[in-house]
Parts: structure tokens; sequence; C-alpha cells
């Protein structure tokens, strides 16, 4: 046999066993690689679900925060909660709501500042169910009155110039601290509720 023909025998002999243990042999150390990465890959699974439990659970608690049925509205001008009225009435607001866990909300009437077009606006926040809606602003301000006296279940706070009425609260525009007016006022009407 030549030099050839050996190496040809022998690499037969390596690539191809002959016999069925050889097969089998060849098989099992297949299948024991297969079985390895199964279970590297199981491994893996298990930490990554185990670190995200972790992770999931170590975090803040959500807040939850739960409110009354009673609802505070502001109806402002086009400037919105930023404006210089605005601002520190929807402060009580937001301190009130802090107090009572009563909800507030915003809407500011953009356009002209006439009865004519903020009224679409405080019809607006009636509808959605306001149990009281805190008016700021020229427009807003002359939109409440009419509105008022058509809707006496309604309650209303004024900040500026009107005439109070059984629905309708005045406060001071010009008070030394308008936020704790409103907060006062509002948390009032929510214990009356």
């Amino acid at each position: 046999m030549g030099q050839d023909q050996r190496r040809t025998a022998v690499k037969e002999r390596i690539t191809r066993p002959s016999t069925p243990a050889g097969w089998r042999a060849r098989m099992s150390h297949g299948l024991r690689g297969r079985r390895l990465v199964a279970a590297a890959v199981a491994v893996a699974v298990a930490a990554a679900v185990a670190i995200w439990a972790v992770i999931a659970t170590s975090g803040p608690k959500p807040r939850v925060r739960h409110y009354l049925a009673f609802k505070a509205c502001l109806l402002t001008d086009a400037q919105g909660v930023a404006g210089k009225q605005a601002a520190p009435v929807w402060a009580g607001m937001e301190e009130a709501s802090l107090k009572t866990h009563a909800k507030v909300q915003n809407l500011p009437a953009f356009g002209p500042p006439t009865t004519a077009n903020t009224q679409p606006y405080l019809r607006t926040l009636i509808s959605q169910g306001c149990n009281v809606i805190v008016a700021v602003g020229t427009g807003p301000v002359a939109s409440v009155i009419p509105e008022a006296q058509a809707r006496p279940k309604t309650q209303f706070i004024v900040v500026g110039k009107a005439t109070p009425a059984h629905n309708v609260t005045v406060v001071n525009p010009h008070s030394v601290d308008i936020s704790t007016d409103i907060s006062n006022g509002l948390t009032r009407q929510v214990h009356a509720n």
C-alpha cells in the first residue's frame, strides 16, 4: 500500500466510522453538544427573567391618586394658566386639589376677550360637569354673569369685578394672597357637596 492510499484510508476512518458503535459514539457526541447549548440557553433565559423580576419590583411604586367625584374648572383668557392673573389662581386650585382630592382642569378661551367669544368655552366646561367654574380675565368674567343666572346649580368663582349672587363668589384680583383665597374657596365648595 502506497503512502497516498494510507492517507486516504486514515482519512476515511476519521470521517466515516465503519462500525455501528462508531456511529453511536459520533451521534452521542453531537447530541451532547446540542444538550449543552440547550442547557446554556435555558440558564441564560432564567437569569434574564430573574433580573427582570428584580428590576421590575425594586423601582418606586406607582403613585395612585383617588379623586372625588368633584371637578373644579378654570376658564382663562388666551394666555392660559401662564397669564399674569391666571397663574396664582391655578396654583390655588392645585393646592385645593391636593388638600381635597377634587379634580381640577383649565381651558383657555382663544380669540377676542368678549362675552360672545368666551361663552362657548364656558358652556364647554358646564357640559363637562364642572361643579365649580373659576373665571379669570375680562372675557371669561363677563360671560359668567348671564350663564350663572341660567344655571343656579353650578357654582362660579369670579376673579375680577362682578356682582355676587347665590351661586357667584367674587374674589378681588388685587388680593395679597389670591392663591390662598382660591384654595380656601374651593375647599369650602368641596366640603359643602
